[in-house]
């Protein structure tokens, strides 16, 4: 199984999509890989959305290791990177070295660098395989995703990419190993390319920014596709039908290689998201067992109806629902295109860590502590936690019945109780569909499930999602 090492500097919530991107593909099978390690650049308290990554990377029960870069370099009174006319400063050298101590007793077939944000050194190199995204095709601009563009503004191109290439001490400027091409012209961006025709990249910077339509329509086409470049990758090597060899891609058998095109696998994958894949996300089995709590967050749907329900108990469980919606991922992999499943299953395991992950990355704004999911069978789950109401730690329960059929389902709350305020079901029956249809879990008509989807199924130990 290929073993793969995450470096990170965590600078914003993109670091933290990509690594449950990756990690939700490898658990559903997707990606025949590990992730043995995460190293984070940052450490615990230097920056609020770096504490969400490292948070959420304890929440996978990865192995976590961090050493702060700007610590080091205020230690060893350096300035700046550490990196003036291709030299390295001593103390740049030295923070690499350390780097290296910890993570040399875990080896790896891989490292990705993921949102890193600094360059290496010729000893990390040297001792490490690592692969980088770059948003451009191969021989296109160097630099940020946002000098990417502003270069293909500048030179009205028609045609962008995604590239992986290897790790060199020279910035973007490794072979190859995979890569795709898209268009940035057609229809779509007709209109786009036309409010900029005649007009320098100095002028519209200046007038418009990064709010340029042409500027933002090709930085979503080429979002669109890093995910998906990422574990097409991942797949490749896993597989093994990709290799890396010191100087760019092998074959099977360690010949090597062109660097590979995986262009159609990537469209055809993102094609079938727009498909059939974009109505499951995000998903809607977790997405039923919370929407009867959702239903007692009631100025999330709308002012018309406000229940006889303690202020304190809605400020409580409305969060805890949307806590978890937030985290759920795709179900239909992205990066290549293949045969659906009859059945999506998720383990009491797999649920349970997808709520943690949700409650650690920051996605509640109230302390919930130790919330548990159990999925006891006949279509019935248990949710058990302790929560924070004016200071005090009081326990919140509750058990839900989940029905469905013919692409429809019914989510009635069988009991439910934060510390003394009981919560009565009736109201969460006459709001389950609100909820469903404020959490975008409902088809066109009122309890109707997203297209495609049969039946769900709540059986001991396991979530099932029943296509039809």
């Amino acid at each position: 199984m290929l073993r793969i090492g995450w470096f990170s500097t965590a600078r914003g919530q993109t670091s933290q999509k990509l690594l449950a991107e990756a990690w939700n593909a490898i658990q559903r099978g997707d990606v025949k890989a590990e992730i043995a390690y995460v190293f984070c650049s940052r450490e615990d308290g230097e920056a609020p959305e770096t504490d969400q990554f490292l948070a959420q990377v304890r929440s996978y029960g990865i192995p976590l290791i961090t050493y702060s870069f700007d610590k080091h370099k205020q230690a060893a009174g350096g300035k700046g990177m550490g990196l003036a006319g291709g030299v390295f400063a001593p103390w740049r050298e030295s923070y690499d070295q350390q780097v290296l101590e910890r993570v040399r007793d875990k080896p790896v077939d891989v490292v990705l660098q993921v949102g890193y944000m600094l360059v290496w050194t010729p000893l990390l190199c040297h001792e490490l395989s690592a692969l980088n995204l770059h948003p451009a095709a191969p021989g296109g601009p160097a630099g940020t995703w946002q000098q990417v563009i502003w270069t293909l503004i500048g030179q009205q191109a028609t045609v962008s990419g995604v590239y992986m290439h290897l790790v060199t001490p020279s910035l973007d400027q490794g072979p190859v190993v995979t890569y795709c091409r898209y268009a940035i012209n057609g229809p779509e961006f007709a209109a786009a390319w036309q409010a900029v025709a005649g007009r320098s990249v100095a002028e519209v910077k200046a007038a418009e920014g990064e709010s340029l339509d042409v500027f933002q329509r090709i930085r979503q086409e080429g979002v669109r596709r890093e995910v998906p470049m990422i574990l097409a990758t991942l797949t490749a090597l896993g597989e093994g039908r990709v290799q890396l060899l010191p100087t760019g891609p092998g074959d099977a058998v360690g010949n090597a290689i062109a660097p590979v095109d995986l262009s159609s696998a990537i469209e055809a994958g993102l094609a079938g998201k727009r498909g059939k894949g974009r109505s499951m996300k995000p998903l809607v089995v977790l997405g039923l067992v919370f929407a009867a709590l959702i239903a007692y967050g009631a100025p999330n749907l709308g002012s018309a109806w406000k229940p006889a329900v303690s202020p304190a108990v809605s400020a409580v469980v409305a969060p805890v629902a949307t806590a978890v919606g937030n985290a759920l991922p795709a179900v239909v992999p992205t990066a290549v295109a293949v045969a659906l499943p009859a059945e999506v299953v998720l383990t009491e395991a797999e649920v349970n860590q997808r709520v943690t992950a949700a409650i650690a990355g920051g996605h509640s704004p109230i302390p919930v502590q130790g919330l548990k999911v159990v999925l006891r069978g006949d279509n019935l789950v248990d949710l058990t936690g302790k929560v924070t109401i004016a200071g005090n730690d009081t326990d919140l329960s509750a058990t839900l019945a989940i029905t469905s059929a013919n692409g429809a389902a019914d989510v009635k709350v069988q009991r439910a109780q934060a510390g003394p305020f009981p919560l009565p079901g009736v109201l969460a029956d006459q709001l389950a569909q609100q909820a469903m249809r404020a959490f975008g879990l409902s088809g066109v008509a009122g309890n109707q499930l997203p297209e495609g989807i049969e039946r769900v199924e709540v059986r001991p130990g396991q979530l099932v999602m029943v296509r039809k």
